[in-house]
């Protein structure tokens, strides 16, 4: 990285003015990011310009190996202070080992960061968390985290949100502002499925596991770029006809709910190649489903055998003690008479 950063430097310089007789000279400025000033004679930092800061310099070890040539923009590192001042495991850590990873832009700004929080006791998220203009990747994993500030809203060139592991019993409406996200992931113990997400319609991919809501909005069917959608192991009960024109969905997971049948208009979704539907309530499933090239898991549900259509990749065990039987000791002889219960 440090050899990198050299090259950086040296080439910006090239494009420097020959007649630059100063002690230093300035990389050129980018928007809302650092401008560095360096050494003419060795290349080496003196100032990161207005609005940043080195961290090197900060710290008095001018040898450490930091992306950017070490200058950060002072908006960013704040927010990574106030996630350590506010997370009391975290005070002692250094700027830049805060969370698992950090990856900072040539310029200085703070484009993706994460933290695996497994066995840490992290429950809040700084309100300043909406200053990181710049950020696309926003991963918070195994943490106890139980809400999320309104100004998450703002992160608009968010394209990927991953909150798995965590506590939250609700999500800020202002998420409807991520118009740019393409995967999110909320495996908390949400109540109610958050209907702001109908307006992220770049979505390519929706994970939303181990919540406690029953019931989907029927503006799901907004998300028309939607390929994988994941919503196992909540309270379902049923699905709203609009999920028949999730046109691109390829991956449809509904394993461990409490669903009695599906729409018939799941049939129009032409792109599905793999349904879970396992360990439901199932009783009936249209036989329509079939005009689909597709592999469906119906393993612990409660079908009768006039639904073990051939197409049904995995059957599995079935609870059919409601299930209607053939009775070989009717009052006809043999195997024509059905007992139901």
């Amino acid at each position: 990285m440090k050899f990198l950063s050299k090259i950086l430097i040296l080439s910006l310089l090239i494009f420097s003015s020959c007649d630059e007789e100063e002690e230093g000279t300035s990389i050129p400025h980018f928007s809302e990011g650092c401008d560095p000033i360096v050494n003419v004679d060795d290349g080496t930092l003196t100032s990161c310009g207005e609005n940043c800061e080195s961290l090197s310099l900060l710290y008095g070890n001018p040898n450490w190996d930091y992306p950017s040539h070490d200058c950060f923009y002072s908006n960013d590192l704040d927010v990574i202070r106030d996630i350590r001042d506010m997370n009391e495991v975290l005070n002692d850590y250094l700027l830049i080992n805060v969370g698992s990873n950090q990856e900072w832009s040539s310029d200085g700004r703070l484009i993706s960061f994460s933290w695996n929080l497994y066995n840490y006791d992290i429950i809040i998220l700084p309100e300043s968390i909406g200053n990181l203009s710049r950020l696309s990747h926003l991963e918070s994993l195994n943490g106890h985290l139980i809400s999320v500030p309104e100004s998450i809203g703002n992160l608009t060139k968010l394209t990927s949100l991953n909150l798995m592991g965590n506590n939250l019993i609700s999500f800020p409406e202002s998420i409807r502002n991520l118009t740019n996200l393409e995967y999110l992931k909320l495996d908390s113990i949400l109540t109610t499925f958050p209907e702001s997400i109908g307006d992220l319609t770049k979505l390519e991919e929706l994970y939303l596991i181990n919540n406690d809501f029953n019931s989907i909005p029927s503006n799901i069917e907004n998300l028309i770029n939607l390929r994988t959608l994941d919503l196992t192991h909540n309270k379902l009960t049923s699905l709203p006809t609009e999920f028949g024109n999730l046109m691109n969905l390829s991956s449809l997971s509904l394993d461990l709910n409490q669903l009695t049948t599906i729409p018939e208009s799941i049939e129009n979704l032409s792109s599905l190649t793999y349904l879970y539907l396992r360990f439901n309530q199932l009783t009936t499933i249209p036989e329509s489903i079939c005009n689909l090239y597709l592999n469906i898991y119906v393993d612990g549900n409660d079908l009768c055998e006039e639904h073990h259509y051939d197409c049904i990749y995995s059957w599995g065990s079935q609870n059919q003690y409601n299930c209607c039987y053939l009775d070989p000791y009717g009052p006809y002889g043999g195997y024509n008479w059905t007992t139901c219960p």
